[in-house]
């Protein structure tokens, strides 16, 4: 389960993720977006492939480029409450996630 709980927090599964200190987050849109990013990157389990943190964010990117953000949607209604954070925001929530191992 990944919710978004303000601007600077989201709960992942049991892991409070706090973002209070990346000062780039302006709007809980953009943390909203990296929620779906972070679930989107479990469903398709890239951390547990042989993939690294930069392959995994490129990819990111370019889906992000490719789709666009409605891609990382939970829902219809979501679609249109999210805003692109940049690749520096996602790292820093993944870098947050204290259950998170990568190479």
């Amino acid at each position: 389960m990944i919710k978004v709980r303000s601007k600077d927090t989201i709960q992942y599964g049991k892991s409070i993720i706090n973002l209070h200190y990346v000062e780039q987050l302006v709007n809980e849109s953009q943390t909203r977006a990296i929620a779906g990013i972070l679930s989107h990157i479990e469903r398709k389990n890239l951390l547990c492939s042989s993939k690294t943190m930069k392959d995994v964010l490129e990819y990111v990117q370019q889906e992000i480029e490719r789709n666009g953000l409605k891609y990382f949607a939970s829902s219809k209604k979501e679609e249109g409450e999210l805003a692109e954070p940049r690749v520096h925001e996602i790292a820093a929530a993944l870098n947050r996630l204290r259950s998170l191992s990568v190479r």
